[in-house]
C-alpha cells in the first residue's frame, strides 16, 4: 500500500539516517528521501514514453510525466525500485540487475505544492531503459497511477519544455516552484532545471 509504505529519511547529503516515515509524513515535513526516474526510450527512433498521471494524484494530476517514477521504499535499492516502478506502471518487466536498466546520474529536487502542505526534498536517481521498436499499445498501465501513455521524440519534448518556460506564460507570471501543472507538463523545479538540460544532452548524444 503506497499510503503506508515506509520511506527512508536521508540527510541533506543523501545519506541514510536510520529513520523512516510513511509517504504523507515525508511530504508534510519535507524530509529528504530518494526516488527513481525511469525514462523509456525507443533507440531506433529517439522517441520517449510519457505517462499521463491519474487525476486523483496529490501532485501534478492529469499532467504528462516521466515514463515511470516513484519513491524508493525503506530497505529497497534504487535499482530494485526502478525495476518495480517500471513493471507496476507500464508492465515492462526487468530484474534490478538487467543491463538495460542504465543508471545516468542523481540530482536533488526541491519544490512546494498544495499551498505549502506538500514539501518535496528528493534525491532523484535517473535511469534510461531502451526498448527497440516499442509499441505503446502493448503496455499494461497501472490504472490507479497512469491513465494514458504517448511517444514523443526527445527533441520535440525538449522544445516543448523550453516553449513552456519561455513562451507567453513567462516564468515571472508562474509560481516559484516551477511545477507548471496548469500547462499539462510536469516541468523541472527551479533548482533542477540544469539537471534536465543534462538529461536531454545525454538523449541528444545517444539518439541523434
Amino acid at each position: 500500500d503506497k499510503l503506508t509504505e515506509l520511506i527512508d529519511i536521508l540527510t541533506e547529503a543523501g545519506e541514510l539516517t536510520g529513520r523512516s516515515a510513511v509517504r504523507s509524513e515525508i511530504h508534510s515535513k519535507g524530509y529528504f528521501h530518494r526516488a527513481v526516474h525511469v525514462w523509456v526510450v525507443d533507440p531506433d527512433t529517439g522517441d520517449l514514453v510519457l505517462q499521463k498521471r491519474h487525476p486523483e494524484k496529490l501532485s501534478h494530476p492529469n499532467c504528462w510525466d516521466i515514463s515511470a517514477a516513484g519513491h524508493v521504499s525503506s530497505g529497497t535499492s534504487s535499482r530494485a525500485a526502478a525495476a518495480e516502478e517500471l513493471g507496476e506502471e507500464l508492465g515492462i518487466v526487468l530484474s534490478p540487475e538487467d543491463e538495460r536498466l542504465q543508471f545516468q546520474f542523481t540530482f536533488l529536487q526541491h519544490y512546494v505544492l498544495n499551498e505549502g502542505t506538500f514539501l518535496d526534498n528528493e534525491f532523484c536517481d535517473v535511469y534510461i531503459v531502451e526498448v527497440p521498436s516499442l509499441d505503446i499499445s502493448t503496455l499494461t498501465l497501472q490504472e490507479e497511477e497512469v491513465v494514458e501513455v504517448k511517444k514523443i521524440h526527445h527533441k520535440a519534448l525538449y522544445e516543448d519544455y523550453k516553449n513552456k518556460v519561455e513562451g507567453p506564460l513567462s516564468v515571472s507570471s508562474l509560481p516559484p516552484h516551477r511545477e507548471y501543472s496548469c500547462l499539462g507538463l510536469v516541468l523541472p523545479a527551479d533548482n533542477s532545471w540544469d539537471q534536465f538540460e543534462k538529461l536531454f544532452k545525454i538523449f541528444r548524444s545517444k539518439y541523434p
